[in-house]
């Protein structure tokens, strides 16, 4: 470990600068740093010297025992294992165990060696750890986990030296970041960091390294493997010697980004929270179990015209009509009896400038939810509507538009039933009749037959395929789910992807587009669903061969997409009514299926990107449908 070489038995004297500094890669330090936060002694032989040991080594054998007359004093014990180069033929990662006594002492060291090789072939160093007299020998193993720790670390381990420059990276930090110590070794760190953050890295490097003051973790903005920037926490973890012997500073980096997104959504919906409550006409107020006011919303101050903090502290009862306390206290008692009780009253509360303001109060009990411990109480200034006739009258439009709404929802129930009843009825016995032909006289039928039934079967399963798209697209719509963002997009490349995907449907029909260059801000699959519903129809209502164009102009700000037929068009008295839910017109009722909700599904995702559809039509000459959507520059 320290002694001869070959078989000589000759000593190798170590200098006490060599023991303490000399070359030792930054790794290996790492391992042995880690290994003496468990008391155990380790140092590190590399083609018959010592070039590095820890604290606790030099602790545990005085120096003038292992440097006296320039000849080690720590000598082996037998010839168990021959000389020790031995040492240097160790594997990766394969250990041996030797004993070894000290001259002077006579006391015996148990020995383990394992060679650090694992990651790097080219490395001769072997990390030696010993333990005095009577103790549990080190497990080899241990310091293998440990040096695999630093390998399979999911932090990145990085030490830089007094300059800033990387001097070695675990494993983890190429996987991290995509560039692994043989690229990363030797760049300042700085490289690495976000050019907003290069002036918080350098204050930091500066207090931490050039002035060896403390220095809480801080978080930068890292560049990662997927070339995008992470926010990482970044840490000083203590320093080690570098193989000049200079100082090199241990750094631990921890990507954080979720954290810091989670914490920046929690936020921004706290803020949001805020901002809707400090808006809301209501107001809110929490009472404490003694019914006294916990909190109260800003709104406050139009009810009593205090400001909020004023009420904070002060009975809840302040302000309020002396007529109305009773029934307050009645139906707070009704909230509290049990566990997320709810109760209702009416109270007048005195504004300092215009009288007593009618007040509806809705009480709720979270008394035993820890995140409130309080009576919730919303209040809703009802003073305007407390005239009578005003009441009534409110109360008679809203049951005349609840009559009206139910009506209009029973209606179109029945229209949703029976158009889906009847609509898709006759795709799909047309699908289950074809088919019933073709199981019992496939072997009659000639391949032209049988290729026909097939084309059938496709045409009517894409005809009830799009129907049921188009009602699925209206469940949507009616329920407020459909979200739109929109982008610029290239009306040459959109337009003729559809028609490219429509080519089953058009293959009848001559199509010409001419988008004159145009780009228009729309959300694409929006976009995608009027166009296909205005083809489809275009293929749909006119005779095969006749020609459809698609065209489109800039108005303005705007840019007209027209899409003209040449089919049996729409009767003057039905062109304001397509576009109502579930309406058809005449000549579209005699042989032409459809759900009747194709075009009133268009206009809305129309309207959803800022834009519109209307038409013009002429009854056995065509119809002309213009999408309208804003330019983009």
């Amino acid at each position: 470990m320290v002694g001869g070489t070959g078989g000589t038995g000759a000593e190798t004297a170590i200098d006490d600068d060599t023991w303490r500094t000399g070359p030792s890669s930054a790794g290996a330090q790492l391992v042995a740093r880690l290994l003496e936060q468990h008391g155990v002694a380790a140092l590190i032989w590399c083609d018959g010297a010592v070039p590095w040991a820890n604290d606790t080594a030099l602790d545990l054998i005085a120096e003038d025992q292992l440097v006296e007359d320039g000849a080690s004093r720590l000598r082996r014990l037998g010839d168990s294992i021959g000389d020790w180069s031995v040492l240097a033929d160790l594997g990766p990662g394969e250990e041996r165990a030797i004993a070894l006594e000290l001259a002077s002492t006579r006391a015996l060291l148990t020995v383990s060696a394992v060679a650090l090789r694992a990651h790097d072939p080219s490395n001769t160093e072997v990390l030696v750890t010993f333990r005095a007299p009577l103790e549990r020998p080190v497990d080899p193993a241990h310091v293998a986990r440990l040096e695999a720790m630093l390998d399979s670390a999911s932090d990145i381990i990085t030490v830089i030296d007094q300059r800033g420059r990387v001097r070695y990276s675990n494993p983890a930090a190429g996987r991290i970041t995509g560039l692994y110590g043989s690229v990363a070794n030797g760049s300042n760190m700085v490289e690495f960091v976000h050019p907003e953050d290069h002036a918080a890295a350098l204050e930091a490097f500066d207090r931490g390294v050039v002035k060896g003051e403390a220095v809480e973790p801080l978080v930068l903005r890292i560049r990662m493997a997927d070339d995008e920037w992470h926010h990482t926490e970044v840490a000083l973890a203590g320093s080690v010697e570098l193989d000049d012997g200079t100082t090199g500073h241990v750094v631990s980096l921890r990507d954080i980004s979720d954290r810091v997104r989670r914490d920046e959504e929690a936020s921004s919906h706290r803020r949001h929270l805020e901002s809707l409550v400090e808006n809301i006409d209501d107001v809110i107020v929490i009472l404490g179990p003694d019914l006294s006011v916990r909190w109260t919303s800003p709104g406050i101050e139009r009810f009593v015209d205090a400001p909020a903090y004023t009420n904070v502290g002060e009975s809840a009862f302040n302000d309020m009509h002396p007529d109305d306390v009773d029934g307050v206290i009645g139906a707070l008692g009704e909230a509290m009896a049990e566990p997320n009780g709810r109760a209702r009253a009416s109270l007048r509360l005195r504004h300092a400038r215009f009288g007593w303001r009618w007040i509806e109060a809705a009480v709720v009990n979270r008394l035993d939810d820890p995140d409130v411990e309080g009576l919730v109480c919303t209040l809703r200034d009802v003073t305007d509507q407390r005239d009578e006739a005003g009441e009534l009258a409110r109360l008679r439009d809203q049951d005349r538009d609840e009559m009206s709404r139910l009506r209009e929802a029973d209606r179109l129930k029945d229209q949703f039933l029976a158009t889906v009843s009847h609509e898709l009825r006759t795709p799909l016995t047309a699908v289950r009749g074809f088919g019933s032909v073709l199981r019992q006289q496939w072997s009659r039928l000639g391949d032209a037959d049988r290729d026909q039934l097939l084309d059938r079967i496709v045409a009517n399963a894409t005809s009830m395929e799009t129907m049921i798209e188009q009602l699925l697209d209206f469940s949507r719509l009616q329920a407020g789910r459909v979200q739109v963002e929109l982008e610029p997009l290239d009306l040459h490349e959109v337009v003729t992807e559809m028609v490219d995907s429509l080519d089953l449907h058009l293959q009848a029909h001559e199509v010409v587009v001419d988008t004159n260059g145009l780009r228009v801000l729309g959300d694409r699959y929006a976009f995608g669903h009027v166009l296909r519903n205005l083809l489809t129809n275009a293929a749909k209502y006119s005779n095969a061969g006749t020609r459809i164009d698609i065209e489109a102009e800039r108005v303005d700000d705007t840019v007209h997409l027209h899409v003209r037929d040449q089919g049996i068009g729409i009767a003057p008295e039905d062109q304001r009514r397509v576009f109502q839910s579930f309406f058809q017109s005449a000549p579209a009722l005699s042989d032409r299926r459809g759900t009747g909700v194709g075009l009133n599904v268009a206009r809305r995702y129309a309207q959803l990107q800022s834009g519109g559809l209307d038409l013009e039509s002429e009854l056995g000459v065509g119809t002309t449908f213009t999408f309208t959507l804003p330019v983009a520059d």
